[in-house]
């Protein structure tokens, strides 16, 4: 009899082990479904953003761009190295005193991801807009509210050669910014009309591309006198000693002054009239 009191206490204690080890179980398995469900959520946001990037500018100052892998084939979605070298090249500009964007309004076309205007709008400029095709829009709004510059910066949809101009552009722009956006021939003509319509007299505008034979640079370069743009090309060696790469270009491009823009539509009148002519005593002669 005086065993029952024992027997009874180690039935008890086993049984408590039991449940306690049953318990321990159901947490491990409900532990096993969260960790499940949060890789779940983060493979499916990360398939949404691709990646966000640290793009360190200055000591002071990194900015984060998410990259959307979800846009296969489509030349915004990524940081290109064009983009790159120009925003290293601005920031250089702008620590040796050369550029300032304090107070000025900024415009960029074909935005992509934004880190180049963003790169503006983080070195003080006032105004920042930042335009691609509709579709690219929600993205950049995204990457524009990612680094706090709502305050300064929005993103807008703008198709190049556009007119009239869509609410919320309102050119004249200080600042002009353009980062691979030639590999189409076809569509040199539009933008070197958006780069027109939005620069004023004052402006400039700041370009980058990487060669690509047959793309339309040479095109592009011909044909700037006749949109009234003169480019500049900017030396090798005042590019950023650590983002440079000899196959990428960057160039300044300004207004040509009103008299020399006249000179020279002058000049082309004369020579398609001269050519006409000449056109009209070959036909004369046959």
């Amino acid at each position: 009899a005086s065993l029952l009191p024992q027997r009874k206490a180690c039935s008890f204690v086993a049984m408590a082990e039991q449940h306690q080890k049953q318990l321990q179980q159901q947490q491990q398995q409900q532990q096993k479904e969260q960790d499940k469900m949060q890789l779940v959520h983060q493979v499916s946001e990360q398939d949404d953003l691709g990646c966000v990037r640290d793009i360190e500018l200055t000591d002071d100052h990194t900015l984060h761009v998410a990259e959307q892998h979800s846009l296969e084939n489509d030349c915004g979605c990524v940081v290109w190295d064009a983009a790159l070298v120009l925003v290293n090249y601005l920031v250089k500009q702008a620590e040796i005193g050369e550029l300032s964007f304090t107070g000025k309004r900024v415009i960029e076309l074909g935005a992509g991801t934004g880190v180049v205007g963003l790169t503006a709008a983080a070195l003080g400029a006032a105004e920042v807009l930042l335009t691609d095709l509709p579709h690219h829009v929600q993205h950049i709004s995204g990457n524009i509210k990612r680094n706090g510059l709502q305050q300064t910066t929005m993103a807008a949809a703008l198709e190049w050669g556009q007119q009239p101009l869509p609410a919320p552009v309102a050119a004249p722009y200080d600042i002009v910014l353009c980062s691979d956006l030639v590999y189409q021939p076809h569509a040199v003509q539009q933008l070197l009309s958006s780069m027109r319509d939005l620069a004023g007299p004052g402006s400039v505008v700041y370009a980058s591309c990487e060669y690509r034979a047959g793309a339309g640079l040479e095109e592009m370069w011909r044909l700037m006198p006749a949109y009234g743009l003169q480019e500049e090309l900017v030396p090798y060696t005042d590019l950023h000693e650590d983002w440079r790469s000899p196959d990428i270009l960057v160039w300044k491009i300004i207004k040509q002054p009103q008299q020399q823009q006249q000179r020279q539509q002058q000049q082309q009148f004369q020579e398609q009239q001269q050519h006409l002519h000449k056109q009209q005593h070959q036909h004369l002669q046959e």
